[in-house]
C-alpha cells in the first residue's frame, strides 16, 4: 500500500500570486536539500536558548528538547527524500522554526518582563491612548517608561537637557499592536505584536518563495538572533517586516504587464501599511520608485509604465492616508511634528555607523548637524548610483537605505539588520524578462564611473569636513567617589576645557561603560557656560543606579552641547584595574568542628587575567545571613580573635594573598568575601561570596 499525501490546492493557489510554476529538476532538488538543511542546522541556537528554560517553564524545556530530535529526523528525511516527502520535512522545519521562536520569546519574557526600548514603551502607551478615546500625538508619554520598567539608559535623551517624551511614529505602529492590547491585556502588547509579525515572516517566506529557495527565506528569518533580538525589543520596525517581505517578493510585477496584477494591488497596499508603521520604510519606498522606472526603462516602456507606477503608489499613499485619516484630522500639526520628530528632535548621537568615529575614537564631534546633512547628501548620492548602475544591481533596493542611514547622527544596527531577509526575497524572486542582454561597452562603463565619482565628491568632501571638526572640549578625570561593597562610582570631579573658538551653552554630562549612554548626570557645581579656551572644574553626580559605572568597569565620560550642537567624549576610564577572586570558589563537604582550610585571594583583571603584583593590601571579611538579620560570625582568620572581621593580609608577587580560616561547631553556614582595601583609597574588587559550613 502505497501512503498517499493529500494535495495542497490551497497553497498552491496562494503561492501561484507570487512565483512561477514549481521547477522539479535534479538541480532544484539538490538545492532544495541543501537550504532546508541549512535552516535546520540553524536552528540549533534559538533551541537550546528554549532549552534553557526547562526549570522556569518545563514545558517550553520539553519542546526543544523533542525539536532538537524533530530536527535531526528532518535531516535525515531530507537526505533521502523524494519530492513530496521533501515537502513534508521542510515544513516540519518551518513549523520547527516557530515554535521554538515562540518558546524562546514566552521563557524570554518571563524571565525579563521589562520593556528593552523606549519606542515599545510609547508605542503600546499610543495603543492604550488611543483605545481609550485619547490622540497619542498630544500626549506626554514618560508615564509609559515606569510603566513598563525600561532602563533609564534605553531612553533617548536630548541634547538641550530633556528626555523624548512624544510619539515619533505613524500611526500605523500603534495601530498593529491595538488588537494584541485585547488579547493580552495590555501585558507585552507592543512585544507579541514584533514577535506575531517576526513568526508571520517566517510563514510568508516558506509559502510564497520559490520552491528552490523557500528554506533559505526561512533560514535568513528565524535563527537570526538579531532579528528575534529586535522583536523582542517591540521596535516598530519589525511590525512592518512581513508587509515589506511581500513588497520585496517580485517587486518589478507592476511594470511586466499592461495592468496591474493582483499581487501588485497587494503590494501597493502592503507598502503603504508598511509606510504607516515605521519610517524607515519611506526611504525603501525612495529607491523601488527609482527601481520601477529604471526597470520599465530597460523594457523600453518607461512612458506606458508611468501610469501603472503611478498608480501603484497612488494606491500605497492611499493606504498610508487612510490609516493615518483619523489623527490627520484630529490635530494635522501634532502628527506632523510626530512623524516627523525624529528627524528634528537633535537626539543625542548614537548608533552603529559613522557616528562612532566622534563618539568613539575622536574624530570629529564639532558639529553634529554636519552628520545630519552627510546623511542626506549620502541618500542623494545612493539614488544617483543606484539610477546609473540598476541593471547590475537591481534588487539593492533593500540594501541602500541601509547604506544611506549609516552616516547620520542616529545610524541604528535594525535600519541595515532587518532589511536583510529582503535581500533573499529579491534575489529568489528577482525576473530577468526586462534586463538587458547585451554586453555593456566599456565606453558607456567609462561615462558611468565618471558620473559616479563626481556624485561621490560632496559625500567625500563633506565627511571629510564633518570629521577634521575637533570635539570641542577636553576633560580629565580629578577624582571619583564610590559606594565601596555597592560597586559603583557615583561622584566626579572633572577638568573641563573648551578648546574650540565658540561659546558652549550649558554642557551637559553622562557615562558610557556599554555603548549607551546614561542619564544625565546632575552638575553640583561648575559653570553654565564655557567661553572659548576657558578651563574649569566640574562637580557632577549620578542620578540614579542605572547611571553608576562600576569601580573596576572601563567607562567613558561624553559631555554633549545644544548651542552649538557639539559632541565630545573622555579617552576610556577604568578607576580600579582589577578585583578578588576566592580559590577555591566552593567548599563541597561540611568540615569537621576547628578543621582549618586555606583560601587564596587572587588579584586579577576585570577580564579575567592574573594580575601579578606584590604588596596588595586585600581583605577577607565574614558574616552568617542569618534568615531574618545578619549575624557576626565566629571564624578565625589567620588566627585572629573569633569572629574577628575583616582580616588583611598583604599579595605576594603572583598577587596572591593566603587566608587560614577555622570555625568550632557552627549550625549554619558562614560566608566569606574578598576584596582590595588599600589604605587612604576606598573598597573595591569584591570577590563573590564563599559559604562554608562547620559541623
Amino acid at each position: 500500500m502505497i501512503l498517499a499525501l493529500p494535495k495542497k490546492p490551497g497553497l498552491d493557489r496562494i503561492r501561484s500570486l507570487a512565483q512561477d510554476a514549481p521547477d522539479s529538476t535534479e538541480e532544484t532538488i539538490k538545492t532544495r536539500k541543501l537550504t532546508s538543511l541549512l535552516a535546520a542546522g540553524s536552528l540549533g541556537w534559538a533551541t537550546f536558548m528554549a532549552w534553557n528554560s526547562i526549570i522556569t517553564i518545563p514545558s517550553i524545556g520539553l519542546l526543544a528538547a523533542v525539536a532538537f530530535l524533530l530536527i535531526a529526523i528532518a535531516a535525515i528525511v531530507i537526505l533521502g527524500a523524494s519530492k513530496r516527502w521533501l515537502w513534508v520535512a521542510e515544513l516540519v522545519i518551518m513549523i520547527l522554526s516557530c515554535a521554538v521562536l515562540i518558546g524562546w520569546a514566552v521563557a524570554s519574557i518571563y524571565t525579563n518582563p521589562q520593556y528593552g526600548t523606549d519606542e515599545a514603551a510609547f508605542i503600546q502607551g499610543a495603543s492604550q491612548l488611543a483605545l481609550q478615546g485619547h490622540n497619542p500625538y498630544t500626549a506626554n508619554l514618560l508615564p509609559f517608561l515606569q510603566l513598563f520598567r525600561v532602563p533609564v539608559q534605553y531612553a533617548t535623551y536630548l541634547l538641550n537637557g530633556g528626555v523624548s517624551h512624544s510619539l515619533a511614529y505613524p500611526a500605523g505602529s500603534f495601530l498593529v499592536v491595538e488588537p494584541f492590547v485585547w488579547l493580552t491585556g495590555g501585558t507585552q502588547a507592543a512585544i507579541v505584536a514584533s514577535l506575531t509579525s517576526l513568526i508571520t515572516s517566517i510563514i510568508i517566506a516558506f509559502f510564497l518563495l520559490p520552491q528552490k529557495w523557500r528554506m533559505l527565506g526561512v533560514a535568513a528569518v528565524a535563527p537570526a538572533s538579531i532579528l528575534f533580538a529586535f522583536s523582542l525589543s517591540g521596535l516598530s520596525v519589525m511590525m512592518s517586516l512581513p508587509f515589506l517581505l511581500i513588497v520585496a517578493i517580485r517587486w518589478a510585477d507592476t511594470i511586466q504587464s499592461q495592468v496591474m496584477s493582483r499581487w501588485s494591488y497587494l503590494q501597493a497596499v502592503c507598502l503603504g501599511i508598511a509606510c504607516a508603521i515605521s519610517q524607515l520604510s519611506w526611504f525603501i519606498a525612495i529607491f523601488l520608485l527609482v527601481g520601477l522606472f529604471r526597470a520599465a526603462s530597460i523594457r523600453g516602456d518607461a512612458r506606458a509604465s508611468i501610469t501603472r507606477i503611478g498608480k501603484f503608489f497612488g494606491i500605497a499613499l492611499a493606504t498610508f492616508v487612510v490609516l493615518n485619516a483619523p489623527w490627520i484630522k484630529a490635530d494635522p500639526y501634532a502628527w506632523l511634528h510626530g512623524i516627523f520628530l525624529p528627524l528634528i528632535q537633535q537626539a543625542i548621537p548614537y548608533g552603529q555607523g559613522f557616528i562612532d568615529l566622534p563618539v568613539y575614537f575622536h574624530l570629529g564631534g564639532g558639529t553634529i548637524s554636519g552628520f545630519s546633512i552627510l546623511g542626506d547628501v549620502v541618500l542623494l548620492f545612493c539614488i544617483v548610483g543606484y539610477y546609473i548602475w540598476f541593471d547590475r544591481i537591481p534588487s539593492a533596493i533593500w540594501i541602500l537605505p541601509g547604506v544611506a542611514l549609516w552616516f547620520p547622527t542616529r545610524s541604528l544596527a535594525e535600519y541595515f539588520t532587518v532589511l536583510a531577509p529582503l535581500w533573499v526575497a529579491s534575489v529568489a524572486t528577482e525576473s530577468s524578462s526586462w534586463k538587458v542582454s547585451s554586453v555593456i561597452s566599456s565606453k558607456n562603463i567609462r561615462k558611468r564611473s565618471l558620473i559616479t565619482v563626481c556624485a561621490a565628491l560632496p559625500v567625500l568632501v563633506l565627511g571629510g569636513y564633518v570629521i577634521s571638526r575637533p570635539p570641542p572640549i577636553a576633560v580629565k578625570l580629578l577624582h571619583t567617589e564610590s559606594n565601596g561593597e555597592f560597586g559603583g562610582i557615583w561622584k566626579l570631579w572633572l577638568s573641563v576645557q573648551n578648546k574650540s573658538s565658540t561659546t558652549l551653552v550649558h554642557p551637559r554630562f553622562s557615562t558610557d561603560s556599554s555603548g549607551h549612554v546614561s542619564s544625565y548626570w546632575f552638575e553640583v557645581s561648575g559653570p553654565n557656560r564655557l567661553l572659548p579656551r576657558q578651563r574649569s572644574t566640574f562637580v557632577i553626580e549620578a542620578p540614579n543606579v542605572g547611571s553608576m559605572p562600576g569601580i573596576t568597569q572601563p567607562f567613558a565620560i561624553q559631555i554633549v552641547s545644544a548651542s552649538p550642537g557639539t559632541i565630545s567624549e573622555s579617552a576610556t576610564i577604568t578607576p580600579e584595574p582589577y578585583v578578588t577572586y576566592i580559590s577555591p570558589n566552593g567548599i563541597n563537604n561540611v568540615l569537621r568542628p576547628n578543621q582549618g582550610i586555606w583560601l587564596q585571594v587572587q588579584l586579577r583583571s576585570p577580564y579575567g587575567a592574573l594580575v601579578h603584583k606584590a604588596g596588595v593590601r586585600v581583605a577577607l571579611g565574614q558574616v552568617i545571613y542569618g534568615q531574618s538579620t545578619l549575624q557576626l560570625s565566629d571564624a578565625r582568620i589567620n588566627g585572629a580573635a573569633f569572629g574577628q572581621t575583616p582580616v588583611f593580609a598583604r599579595t605576594n608577587r603572583n598577587g596572591e594573598a593566603m587566608f587560614h580560616v577555622v570555625a568550632p561547631k557552627q549550625s549554619t553556614p558562614i560566608y566569606f568575601q574578598s576584596w582590595v582595601s588599600q589604605k587612604g583609597s576606598y573598597p573595591f574588587g569584591y570577590s563573590e561570596t564563599l559559604s562554608v559550613l562547620w559541623r
